[in-house]
């Protein structure tokens, strides 16, 4: 019975360390509607500080004059996604956007 035991743990032990080694396939690209605004700030020193970059993540920051625009991008699907309030998501949930 403690043998069954080692073996069993042994063989999770190994299962998650090859886990844990497996390589990225393919980075992530997600392109974010920013408006310019103090709200958004993270995102810039994120980029900056290549955050995203570390994580794989490949972001591009796609400045908005008006709110109005970025949800027409949005519906668009010309950008993944964006910094919104939620009257917006509300809206954006109702038409299924």
């Amino acid at each position: 019975m403690r043998r069954h035991t080692v073996v069993l743990s042994l063989f999770l032990v190994l299962a998650v360390v090859l886990t844990a080694c497996g390589g990225r396939s393919q980075d992530t690209r997600l392109r974010m509607g920013l408006l310019p605004i103090l709200d958004v700030l993270p995102f810039h020193i994120a980029d900056q500080k290549g955050y995203f970059e570390e994580q794989g993540i490949q972001v591009e920051l796609v400045p908005v004059k008006s709110a109005q625009e970025r949800d027409a991008l949005m519906q668009a699907g010309e950008i993944d996604g964006m910094l919104t309030d939620l009257i917006s998501i509300g809206l954006f949930n109702r038409d299924r956007v």
